[in-house]
Parts: C-alpha cells; structure tokens; sequence
C-alpha cells in the first residue's frame, strides 16, 4: 500500500513539473513575439528584380569588397567597406584588415559629403558628389536600363555618366566615365565605374569594382550615425 502511494505522489510531482514548463516555454515564446517586431532590420526581398530588391530600398545598409585596377592590370588590394543609406543621407565606413576603421564618408544632408578621419579626428570637403555614390547603390536617377548585354553567366547594364565635379574647396575634381551593373538571376554581384581626378583619355581611366558581400533593409537608424563626428577643416 505504501509503495502505491509513494508512486502516486511520484506522478504528481512529474506532473507538475510539466506544467511549469510548459508554463515556462509559453512565456518565452511570447517575449520573442514581442522582440521580433522591434528595430531589427527587415528581410531583404528576392524577386529577381535587382531594379526593386536593391535599388528599390530607400533604406539599406551592407557591406561591400572593393578594389580598383588600370586597364591592362588586374584588381588588387581589396579593402571592405560598410555602408548605410537612408534617403538622401549615407554613410560609408571604411575598415583596414585588422578591422579597425580607417575612414567615414559622411553625407548628412544628401548634398555634401565629407571625409571625417579618426586618426586626425577631423571632417573635410570631399572631391566626390553625392551622386556618385546614390548612382552607385540607389542607381541613375530617372535612368532606364533597357535589356542589358549578356556577357557569359552574367547580364550587364551600363550607365555613361561622364560627370567632372568641381566641389567647392576641395583638394581636387573628380570624373566619372560610366558606371557597369553586372547582375546574375536577377541579384547584383558587382558594379564597376571607371574613373580619375580629371576627365582623361579612355586608357588613363581606373576601374573601382564593387562586390556587394551583404545587404539588409533596415527598418530605423539613429540620426546620430549621419551626424559629423568633428569639426570641419581646410582640406
């Protein structure tokens, strides 16, 4: 008798212990429901549109490989960036290999942009317009890029910019030839635009590459991380 007993209280406590955790795992699923609507970046569409899934994003934010190269040389020297666009306003990070950051370029306002550098803990004007970089990651404004050229496995569309900008206190012009959006199924692998300091002969032009490495769609960011982050200097 007191071995059926001894069971029976063996059974509630099994019993009850299920009930606490099945208590306990419906109260942590609803704080995860609670988190997941909170300011976490949204997922990154993939409809085969580059035209929508990236362009299309007012707001987005990843990180690219870049690297540059004459015309009869091959790309070397790759170095990451990470960047941020929200609207007419962007950021864009540059990191050295060990990761530590190397120098922001910073558009507050869509019109300007700056060089701010963390060793010198200063901002100048930048010789590039802010076009540059909407044209590269927001595409040409009012643009059509028509059917493309199929170049092997890829599809590629080409933008003839021939743009010289003459910024207004900064240390130099800057040209921009054309820009080449080289896409496959749809998503874009890389971007290349040729450039110089000057508008010159087709041969002297240097090619950037752009390999896009990530990308999310963020939902917010803090207005901080478009303020400069010093004082503005003479170039």
């Amino acid at each position: 008798m007191g071995e059926k007993k001894n069971r029976v209280w063996v059974l509630l406590l099994l019993l009850i212990l299920i009930i606490i955790m099945v208590l306990i795992g419906l109260k942590a699923c609803g704080k995860s429901d609670e988190n997941s609507g909170s300011k976490m970046g949204s997922e990154v569409p993939n409809t085969g549109d580059f035209t929508k899934d990236f362009y299309g994003q007012t707001q987005k934010h990843g990180m690219v490989e870049f690297s540059s190269r004459k015309v009869d040389t091959e790309y070397h020297d790759p170095q990451k960036f990470e960047y941020w666009f929200d609207g007419d306003r962007y950021r864009i990070t540059w990191y050295y290999d060990d990761g530590s950051v190397r120098l922001h370029m910073i558009s507050p306002d869509g019109e300007k942009l700056y060089h701010c550098s963390p060793e010198k803990k200063t901002c100048t004007i930048s010789y590039l317009g802010t076009d540059f970089h909407h044209w590269i990651f927001n595409g040409p404004e009012g643009y059509t890029l028509g059917d493309g050229v199929e170049e092997g496995e890829y599809k590629v569309y080409t933008f003839t910019t021939q743009k010289l900008w003459e910024i207004e206190g900064a240390s130099q012009k800057s040209y921009c030839e054309d820009i080449t959006i080289y896409t496959k199924d749809g998503v874009i692998d890389r971007i290349v635009t040729r450039t110089n300091s000057d508008k010159v002969a087709e041969e002297e032009l240097v090619y950037s590459q752009y390999v896009i490495l990530e990308q999310d769609n963020a939902v917010e960011y803090e207005d901080s991380l478009f303020e400069l982050p010093y004082d503005i200097v003479e170039p």
